[in-house]
């Protein structure tokens, strides 16, 4: 079950994920844009676990990364691997992976499933849950 990640990450076969779709795919299916303020709201203090629905930044299909949202400002992955973020409108934004200027994503919402979808792609490449708190870092 996608929507409510009841499965683990490792028992995800690639078959079980749905494609990336485009923003507009979602907005069709009844999608919510989560406002700037309410993503603020739901990522300050608490870890976004992102599932890659393709491969990217290094990342393969079906794998699955948590990332602390510290404060307003920083985030820490699994590795302890320190990053910015920060938002933009309605967007969650970081540095490029790709040392383009910056990354910026629409969240969301559709049937308890949060769609990550790249700002200028306009295609949602990953799904994330939120958890609260951190990581134990």
């Amino acid at each position: 079950m996608i929507a409510g990640f009841a499965v683990t990450a490792t028992a995800l076969a690639q078959d079980t994920l749905p494609r990336a779709p485009t923003t507009a795919e979602v907005l069709q299916k009844g999608g919510r844009l989560v406002s700037g303020a309410e993503l603020k709201q739901l990522l300050l203090g608490n870890t976004a676990h992102y599932v890659f629905l393709e491969d990217l930044y290094g990342f393969k299909r079906g794998s699955v990364t948590p990332v602390t949202h510290v404060d307003e400002r920083s985030t820490v992955d699994k590795n302890g691997t320190k990053s910015i973020w920060w938002i933009d409108g309605d967007a969650r934004c970081q540095p490029a992976a790709d040392r383009s200027p910056t990354n910026c994503a629409f969240w969301y919402e559709l049937a308890g499933t949060y769609y990550v979808c790249n700002r200028e792609v306009q295609k949602c490449r990953t799904l994330a849950r939120v958890t609260p708190g951190g990581m134990g870092r």
